[in-house]
């Protein structure tokens, strides 16, 4: 009896397997192939680079060939991923993909050139001994968003007056009108600013936006899955994000923004200009060690002495994307928004009015209210206390814990937290996970504080866009 069962349970996981496998056109170990339906339950986003080393790629440079003491023309610097621009060759990816959302923050380091990032990469060194059958998204300074086809192809609207010669022309070889111009040259930051390229491919289309500009909208490509590939091609670019996330449709081809709306880095200079530093103890030690400081191009918190960096324009109605991690042991830290820098050290002699977005190691995303009060739905789970016992005085109920504290990824590694406000609203996610929804906010307005509590924590990207309406209420995909 037990052995039947046991070989009916076999059977039944053997087409389980079997039904995945077909479904999923095979992914997984075997082919390597990321895509949307593999992911139907939830749609996570994973970090092509680990900030670290380059686990998951692969270079392919000739010159390494016949000299393989040649310098490496892809590195890890400072946390960054850089491609030297030379030798020339390309850094691709182990794994294949299909069906994504890929979002490649950038910067050329220093003299500004060529640079691109491939899709649906496959066989190497087709196209002058060098370039991998791809279509390449172009990166070169001014042109951000061509497409250059490499044994491959793809069309466009309007495409007469993007591709020069006769239809017969058009292809991907050698000889053959490759190039496909973009529908703005005007959408690049100044030269070493970061740049966002975001590139979706669903199917054989390829959009592309750049800072929110939609750039280019392809279709019709001869190839709808491959390798992910970096170039090195002469000048040396900066790349502090690398992210694909599995998508089921694309964004609709219009520009993200709208010119009023345009995403502003908050990322100060060596001066932190546009903020200023809040710490009691300077107050009678004025030489003491800063709090905040720029290293390496980020915003660096030293966690002691204890105390506040806050901007000195206050802000409304806006979403603020923020890349942190803790530099090395975990600890407390956190976002503090609608602060009302004349309410400054309000409790404990320390902290400012303010609702407090926690980024405490695996207490991301919690709130604590400052001086301010919010609400959050099933407040008697998350709350302490009776109701009569919530606000953000002391010996108040202060603190509203989160929805999950499975959100942070593994220390060391970067987190990505995203807070929206919008009238008396605060929600937040953390890594695409829906961590709080807050309502009837005290405050809906005022100046964004970082925190020096005690950990060492590095942030690399505070950018900021103002909002008409907010991200629905589930986690991201």
């Amino acid at each position: 009896m037990h052995t039947l069962r046991l070989t009916a349970l076999i059977a039944l996981f053997t087409i389980a397997i079997a039904g995945c496998k077909s479904s999923c056109g095979g992914c997984g170990s075997g082919s390597g192939e990321v895509s949307a339906a593999c992911n139907s339950n939830k749609a996570k986003t994973v970090s092509l680079f680990n900030g670290k080393d380059l686990t998951g790629w692969k270079a392919d440079v000739p010159q390494a060939d016949n000299k393989p003491d040649s310098p490496p023309s892809f590195i890890v610097r400072d946390g960054l991923l850089v491609s030297k621009g030379r030798p020339v060759g390309h850094l691709i990816s182990d794994k294949q993909y299909k069906d994504y959302r890929l979002v490649v923050e950038y910067r050329f380091a220093a003299k500004p050139g060529n640079c691109g990032v491939l899709v649906h990469t496959s066989t190497p060194r087709v196209l002058s001994s060098l370039f991998p059958k791809s279509i390449e998204v172009q990166m070169m300074n001014r042109n951000a968003g061509d497409f250059w086809c490499i044994h491959e192809n793809i069309s466009v609207p309007k495409m007469e007056t993007r591709r020069n010669g006769k239809p017969e022309s058009w292809g991907g070889k050698r000889g053959q009108n490759r190039h496909i111009r973009n529908l703005t040259d005007g959408s690049e930051n100044p030269v070493g600013e970061w740049n966002r390229m975001q590139i979706e491919c669903l199917g054989d289309k390829v959009r592309v936006w750049v800072n929110g500009d939609l750039v280019n909208d392809g279709f019709g490509a001869t190839a709808t899955s491959g390798q992910i590939a970096l170039q090195a091609e002469g000048s040396e670019v900066e790349f502090r994000k690398v992210e694909l996330t599995p998508i089921k449709e694309l964004t609709a081809a219009m520009d993200l923004s709208k010119p009023e709306a345009k995403t502003i880095s908050l990322v100060p200079d060596e001066k932190l200009t546009g903020w200023y530093p809040d710490v009691p103890d300077a107050d009678d030690n004025p030489d003491i060690k800063p709090s905040f400081l720029i290293r390496d191009g980020k915003l660096v918190s030293m966690g002691r002495p204890l105390g506040h960096l806050i901007t000195k324009k206050s802000f409304k109605d806006y979403r603020l994307e923020v890349q942190y991690r803790f530099a090395d042991k975990p600890g407390n830290c956190g976002v503090l928004v609608h602060t009302d820098g004349k309410r400054p050290r309000v409790l404990y002699d320390m902290f400012p009015a303010s609702v407090e977005v926690q980024l405490q190691h695996k207490q991301a995303g919690d709130f604590w209210c400052i001086h301010e009060n919010i609400s959050v739905p099933n407040m008697a789970e998350r709350r302490n206390g009776p109701p009569e016992n919530y606000g953000g005085k002391k010996g108040q109920s202060r603190h509203i814990r989160n929805l999950t504290d499975g959100s942070e990824n593994e220390l060391g590694e970067w987190n990505t937290m995203v807070i929206e406000t919008l009238g008396d609203k605060i929600r937040v996610w953390v890594n695409n996970d829906l961590v709080n929804d807050g309502f009837d906010a005290t405050a809906s307005e005022g100046q964004i504080a970082l925190q020096a509590e005690g950990a060492h924590v590095e942030f690399r990207k505070l950018d900021l866009t103002p909002i008409k309406e907010m991200t629905a209420a589930k986690d991201l995909e």
